[in-house]
């Protein structure tokens, strides 16, 4: 259940994002990483997307396990990742203990602003 003051979020159109100033491979990063991660930071995220994204059953669960901890600015033990996750700016993005997510979800650290008038729920 999700709680707000009834304010949205405006999030910048990704056409926009893609087309903007900057060579294609800087404006790919800063949209999937954010502002000022370097190669080595993509090269781990698109790893980890490329070999176990979709990747099925035990093997699939376990290595995500592993690998997706890394690309988050906190992560928690015991998450649960779902297949086919859809990850922007994971850097961005705080992962609590025991938090499950679920198969063909996107999380979306986009840029970093406190949002203090949101809060989430979940029962």
């Amino acid at each position: 259940m999700k709680e707000s003051t009834g304010q949205s979020i405006v999030k910048e159109e990704l056409s926009r994002q893609l087309h903007s100033s900057g060579n294609a491979f800087s404006r790919y990063r800063n949209k999937v990483l954010g502002a000022n991660k370097g190669i080595g930071s993509l090269i781990l995220f698109e790893l980890c997307q490329l070999l176990f994204c979709n990747l099925g059953g035990a093997p699939g669960y376990v290595l995500r396990k592993m690998a997706y901890r890394s690309l988050f600015k906190e992560c928690a033990g015991g998450v649960i990742w779902g297949k086919g996750i859809v990850l922007r700016a994971p850097g961005n993005i705080t992962i609590g203990e025991k938090v499950a997510i679920d198969d063909l979800t996107q999380l979306d650290g986009g840029q970093r602003r406190h949002v203090p008038w949101l809060s989430v729920r979940v029962r």
